[in-house]
Order: C-alpha cells, then structure tokens, then sequence
C-alpha cells in the first residue's frame, strides 16, 4: 500500500497538517519519531517566517518569546516530567492557548487548565491536598519570597476565579490568556528553581 504524501493528506490546511504530524510521531517506532523531531525542528527553523507554534516532544505548542518559551515553557515541561498528571494540564493549557488565537472558547480553557496545573504542583511540593486557594500563602512562604508576592499570587488567583465563572472567553484577549500562561510559567519555574535547591542540601 503506497502512503500518499502529507501534503496530500490535509490538503496543504495547516492545522490539519500539524495533527497529522503529531499523529505520526505518537506510532513511529523511537528511533523514527526522534528523527522526525529533528526534521520537525529543522523546518520551523527555515520557515521564511514565524509560524506561531514550536515543536517538543511529539506535540505543537504557541511560540511567544523566544527566551520566556525557554525558561517558562520548554524547562517546566522537562522539569514536570516527575508528575504526568501535572505535566498534562501544562500541556493541554498550552495547547489550548494555541488555538485561543482564533478559537475565544479556548482562551478560558486555556486558563483553566493553567491554574489546575500550578494547584496540583503546588500540592506536591507541599504535601497536601488543598486548593489553590488555601495553599498560595504557603507557597510563598515554600519559595521563600518577599510577603508582597502574596498579593501577585492573590490576583492570580482572582483572574483564573474571574476567568472560569465566564461562559465562552469573548470578555477576555488572547494576549492576557498569554501573560496568564507565562504567569503560571514563572511559578512553576520558581517552585523548580526551590525544589532543586532544597534536593541539592537535602543530599
């Protein structure tokens, strides 16, 4: 059976050929699916112009600032390897604030997906089972910041509180879903940053 080209595949649509990509990645065989991660790479960094997504790991993310996407982005997603659970809301947050750009639905799940993953993070790095809301002093207090960082993670929390009551995502931009995002990228860095501090004199 011949395999027709991609291009075939999606019609040159695309978003279809992004699927298509992620789809064939997920059932090549690993040496195949680390070529087509270098091949992948390589064409995005030809693209004559920006495209919007990056590639990792077998999946498309929303390209924003190369050096925030690096710390925020690319390194929380290493760093949360340990927790797939959390790994996955990361993920799925990013990927629906790549399609918050067009879709405005996408925007609130964006958001939602977001603050679940710093909720379920900051569990494990305190060890318990509260919410947000009841554990965002005590992660201040983990990250051993300033006591003003407890009114920036205070409106973090109102934003997402703000967020989630809506019914679509009309009311809100698809860049204050992106400062969101970054926003939860910076936590998460900060609790990385902590954690391997406390593992590094723990040893």
């Amino acid at each position: 059976m011949t395999i027709p080209p991609v291009r075939i595949l999606t019609r040159d649509n695309f978003i279809a050929t992004l699927k298509v990509l992620v789809l064939l990645h997920d059932n090549l065989h690993p040496e195949n699916a680390e070529r087509l991660n270098r091949l992948t790479e390589f064409a995005l960094a030809r693209a004559a112009t920006d495209l919007g997504v990056r590639w990792k790991d077998g999946l498309f993310y929303p390209s924003g600032a190369k050096e925030l996407d690096e710390k925020l982005i690319n390194d929380n997603l290493d760093f949360l390897q340990t927790w797939p659970k959390v790994r996955e809301q990361f993920a799925t947050a990013l990927t629906h604030f790549r399609n918050s750009l067009e879709n405005v639905a996408a925007r609130k799940d964006a958001i939602t997906n977001a603050y679940s993953a710093i909720e379920g993070l900051t569990r494990v790095v305190l060890g318990n089972d509260k919410n947000f809301d009841n554990n965002s002093n005590a992660l201040v207090d983990f990250l051993e910041l300033p006591g003003e960082y407890k009114n920036i993670v205070h409106y973090y929390k109102q934003i997402a509180h703000n967020y989630s009551s809506r019914h679509a995502g009309e009311e809100f931009s698809h860049a204050e879903t992106e400062a969101f995002v970054y926003l939860t990228g910076l936590l998460m860095r900060l609790i990385s940053e902590k954690s391997m501090q406390r593992a590094k004199g723990a040893g």
